[in-house]
């Protein structure tokens, strides 16, 4: 069995040295991870703990998958730029500006809706780019990019 610790150190050193949070979670598909836009984080799946189940190539294919959209910044600005109009929006509602007129609240609503129409823009090829920046950092990505018993 792999330590968490295996991980984050595998994960830090795909990562150019900078440490990368790593948590295992039972609830995600087998075979897979995720990565928080905001943090950076990756949450992978208790199979990659398992050292006869997930070998090294695979886990590295896994991190470098989830670090390809931990480093898609197309995707990590525009989420950002969306919780900044909302935040705006919801100050904005709070201050009292809508208590005369619906007015403010459609103007306070038309960024947040730009914002939301260009994160739908963006998350259109998100899984194509991560495994670009991955493939770049690892020859043989796509022989381990699904587990044997996935495929």
């Amino acid at each position: 069995m792999r330590s968490i610790q295996y991980i984050q150190y595998v994960a830090a050193s795909l990562n150019d040295g900078i440490a990368v949070p790593v948590t295992v979670n039972p609830r995600l598909r087998y075979g897979d991870g995720t990565c928080n836009a905001l943090t950076g984080a990756i949450a992978l799946h208790p199979v990659y703990l398992d050292e006869e189940q997930a070998s090294d190539m695979h886990l590295q294919a896994a991190l470098l998958h989830e670090l390809g959209h931990a480093h898609d910044w197309l995707f990590v600005v525009t989420v950002k730029i969306l919780l900044i109009c909302a935040a705006f929006w919801a100050a904005m509602m709070s201050m009292g500006y809508a208590t005369h007129s619906v007015a403010p609240v459609l103007l306070g609503l038309i960024p947040v809706m730009g914002a939301c129409g260009l994160a739908l823009l963006v998350t259109h090829g998100r899984e194509a780019r991560a495994d670009a920046w991955a493939r770049v950092r690892m020859a043989d990505f796509d022989v381990y990019k699904h587990l044997p018993s996935e495929v």
